[in-house]
């Protein structure tokens, strides 16, 4: 049996209403999570890594969460990335925060195969 699991990364999420380089990031994610919802029911998970907004603003967060409620999606599972402030990302999703280390690291079950995510993200860097 095969294992689905969707992946989308780098949302760069901004402030309802604010555009982004020409884009406007919430309704291309709607448009994805849309798309998710019509095309992949049957996945075993959505893994969103980061970034996950583009200036750790932490109502961005919230809107985050707002938005991936509006949708039927498979489990959810998220990881931040260089943009991201892991103090917010956890106060919004502490599910996703399991390291004492507060490190956004999370092993998860998909089907028949372990799913595990890094959190690499070293202050003072892009790289991870």
């Amino acid at each position: 049996m095969m294992t689905k699991v969707v992946q989308i990364t780098d949302l760069h999420l901004v402030p309802s209403g604010r555009i982004l380089r020409g884009v406007d990031p919430e309704q291309r994610l709607r448009s994805c999570l849309r798309d998710i919802e019509r095309f992949h029911q049957d996945a075993t998970a959505l893994v969103i890594t980061g970034d996950l907004v583009d200036e750790a603003e932490p109502d961005v967060y919230d809107l985050l969460h707002g938005i991936l409620a509006d949708y039927r999606l498979p489990p959810v599972h998220l990881t931040v990335g260089n943009h991201d402030d892991r103090r917010a990302f956890a106060r919004v999703f502490p599910g996703d925060v399991v390291s004492d280390t507060g490190f956004a690291n999370k092993a998860v079950a998909l089907g028949n195969y372990l799913g595990i995510l890094i959190d690499t993200w070293e202050f003072g860097t892009h790289a991870g």
